[in-house]
């Protein structure tokens, strides 16, 4: 049986290089550069992130977790999805104020 998230390295690397580097990946999802630098394809020794680390990877690239995870396009959300979730954003703000 083939691992679920075979290629999930290669899938960081390509968001890495898109966000500018590794600094900049950092930066954005708050995880050490080290962490990131060992989810990459062309270490030697590769280590898997875990759930947390998936799951900010996707949130600061924008991202779909499947595709992340499994490779299974689209890769960025729907525009519908982006406007459900900028509309639930709006309204937990709005929730904030009272």
């Amino acid at each position: 049986m083939r691992e679920l998230t075979r290629g999930i390295e290669r899938r960081i690397d390509e968001l890495i290089e898109e966000a500018g580097g590794v600094r900049t990946l950092a930066e954005k999802t708050g995880l050490p550069q080290s962490s990131l630098s060992r989810y990459r394809a062309n270490r030697a020794r590769i280590t898997k992130p875990n759930a947390e680390a998936v799951a900010r990877i996707a949130e600061a690239a924008g991202v779909r977790l499947e595709w992340l995870l499994l490779g299974q396009p689209p890769k960025k959300p729907s525009t519908w999805s982006r406007l459900r979730k900028l509309s639930q954003d709006l309204l937990d703000d709005d929730d904030d104020e009272d």
